[in-house]
């Protein structure tokens, strides 16, 4: 049986479709007061692959990627799609939407793709989400699959790809000591997997500085995490209160409790 691990966070890209880059302008304001700043951007290049997107949006539609700094665990893009297909219809005019906004994610290996649909080579996540796996990394470049779309096999796309991986790379490498195949992997301890080890590092060892450890171990669900907490936290303050008082009443006694002392050792 292989061990559970930490999931590492990773970089989230998104692809815009536009014809204006006025609906291009409004879409990154939106996504970086929501998921922090974008830090890398494509060239904006046309988007003449395919015509399925003309009736909707219009001609003369352009592509443009970027990437965003703050990183973000991989099931998050499910929730991510969902933000992106609202904000789409948000920025729609006359039911026809101006932008079309497609959210991802990079890592050591790989390019995912978050989408609706399902097909024979695409997982579901969560909430009517599927990921789509687009490009692979392989001999210092990503690589297309067989369904990978033709904008996504681009040089332009290729390249800039390739930079943010390198971006993730080189952000992850100053933060992280544990390292898999294909990057930073963060394991976690075996003595979080003993239930045991964590309760009583709650209760007689470190008290709430334990918590970090509860809410990591795989051993506990998020309902016993939520309730163990708030026993640590209560428990804490019983026991801190009267310690507290303890201490406040040898420092306004001092004098008497420094007699007592001498006359007993005296």
């Amino acid at each position: 049986m292989g061990n559970i691990t930490e999931p590492f966070k990773v970089k989230l890209i998104i692809g815009f479709l536009f014809v204006h880059e006025r609906e291009l302008v409004k879409a990154k304001e939106v996504l970086q007061s929501k998921f922090g700043d974008i830090d890398k951007e494509s060239p904006i290049f046309s988007f003449d692959y395919t015509t399925y997107y003309n009736k909707e949006m219009g001609e003369n539609i352009c592509r443009q990627y970027v990437s965003f700094s703050k990183p973000v665990y991989a099931d998050d893009t499910a929730d991510i799609k969902i933000f992106t297909n609202l904000l789409e219809e948000k920025l729609s005019l006359k039911g026809k939407r101006k932008i079309n906004i497609d959210p991802g994610y990079v890592d050591y290996s790989k390019l995912i793709l978050s989408t609706t649909k399902d097909a024979t080579y695409r997982v579901y996540l969560k909430y009517g989400i599927y990921a789509q796996a687009t490009l692979f990394y392989k001999d210092k470049t990503f690589t297309p699959w067989e369904w990978t779309y033709a904008d996504y096999k681009s040089e332009i796309a290729i390249k800039f790809f390739n930079e943010v991986r390198d971006c993730y790379s080189e952000g992850m490498h100053t933060t992280v000591k544990y390292f898999a195949p294909y990057g930073p992997h963060f394991q976690i301890k075996k003595f979080t997997y003993n239930r045991s080890v964590v309760i009583f590092m709650l209760f007689f060892l470190l008290g709430p500085f334990a918590l970090p450890w509860l809410w990591h171990s795989p051993k506990f669900n998020k309902a016993a995490k939520i309730i163990l907490t708030v026993v640590v936290l209560i428990y804490t303050v019983i026991l801190v209160v009267p310690l507290v008082g303890v201490v406040l009443w040898f420092i306004e006694n001092a004098d008497a409790v420094r007699r007592v002392f001498i006359s007993v050792t005296q």
